[in-house]
């Protein structure tokens, strides 16, 4: 079994070269998510490696995040133990 080396922190100056990819920016319309709560938890969310990417956890929101390339993927929401987009007006921000 090998171990998983953690995410990078993301700093500030990433955030200014990040872009957001065309599905994401749709999931967050989808989902009622805006920039800077995608960017607060890209900043202050614990991370969690996934398949070679980057996954950014803060309350119940998930940034899927490619360092290699500074673009956020996607975005999830945590419900009742399942990633879910279900019920995604009603979260509290």
């Amino acid at each position: 079994m090998t171990s998983r080396k953690p995410n990078p922190r993301i700093t500030k100056e990433d955030l200014l070269e990040a872009r957001i990819s065309f599905h994401a920016r749709n999931v967050m319309r989808e989902r009622h998510v805006s920039e800077r709560e995608v960017a607060e938890v890209l900043l202050k969310g614990s991370s969690h490696p996934h398949r070679g990417l980057g996954r950014y956890v803060l309350g119940d929101l998930c940034v899927v995040w490619d360092a290699r390339v500074s673009v956020v993927v996607t975005i999830l929401l945590f419900r009742e133990g399942v990633w879910t987009n279900e019920d995604a007006r009603g979260r509290r921000r």
